[in-house]
């Protein structure tokens, strides 16, 4: 791996660890059982992804470690954005998950053959996360999950 590919996926593991502290954060405040369903399913998306992440480049023999800040900066977005409705956030979150989205579909058009899997892999966690906004906004919470749901099934046990 070059530099820049160890430095991305480092860069990779600091947003998914951010991004399970905002969800589980998130899951625990809220007092809405659907709500919080839905945070705890996000926040296993974000884990089990951080986690192929990591087994990643402990497997190329890349030490890794999570960063206790990018935790807390996660916990505190959910603190501060605590009160704010479901829709208002699903929808200031649309525009950063379409800018990974972008920039995963650049990297795994470039990707060696050894990355392309784990290329795919998140680019596949966040387009299943944008389908999953999209549902939300689109008003069908009621089956907005399964892309989330079997992006999880696809990748249970394979790490």
């Amino acid at each position: 791996m070059t530099e820049e590919q160890i430095e991305s996926c480092k860069r990779w593991v600091e947003l998914e660890t951010r991004g399970e502290a905002i969800c589980r954060t998130h899951a625990q405040r809220t007092g809405n059982a659907a709500e919080r369903a839905k945070w705890s399913l996000l926040a296993e998306l974000e884990n089990t992804t951080r986690n192929a992440l990591v087994h990643y480049l402990r497997e190329n023999g890349i030490g890794v470690t999570e960063s206790a800040e990018s935790r807390r900066s996660g916990e505190h977005f959910a603190e501060q954005s605590e009160g704010v409705a479901w829709l208002e956030l699903m929808t200031a979150w649309r525009p950063r998950i379409v800018v990974y989205v972008d920039e995963l579909r650049a990297l795994a058009s470039a990707a060696s053959a050894s990355e392309n899997a784990l290329t795919a892999r998140l680019l596949e966690h966040e387009e299943a996360w944008l389908a999953f906004v999209d549902r939300e906004l689109a008003g069908d919470g009621t089956t907005s999950i399964e892309p989330i749901r079997a992006h999880l099934d696809k990748w249970r046990g394979r790490d």
